[in-house]
């Protein structure tokens, strides 16, 4: 229901709508971005409420941001090139 809407969530989709208006009337095409440090990504989720993204889409920008950690980032890649036997799972290398 809308007045169960964030109000900052209505003034964040204003602003970025406005800014797109803007970058549009000096001729940027394509895709806009906004890259956000991870902290203020939370900022963000706070407001817009998408767990767990990497990215949220507003009004015409994506709002990116790292991942939280670097050790993170290297968790989801760390079984590549490892040989499995049928019994075997990353755990027990």
């Amino acid at each position: 229901m809308a007045g169960e809407l964030d109000p900052r969530l209505i003034g964040l989709l204003r602003a970025s709508l406005g800014f797109v208006d803007a970058l549009r009337d000096i001729g940027i095409q394509g895709e806009i971005a906004v890259r956000l440090e991870r902290d203020d990504a939370r900022q963000l989720l706070n407001v817009v409420e998408i767990r767990g993204a990497g990215s949220a889409r507003l009004a015409g920008l994506t709002f990116e941001w790292p991942k939280a950690d670097a050790v993170e980032a290297f968790a989801e890649n760390d079984n590549d090139g490892i040989v499995l036997t049928e019994d075997d799972t990353p755990a027990l290398k």
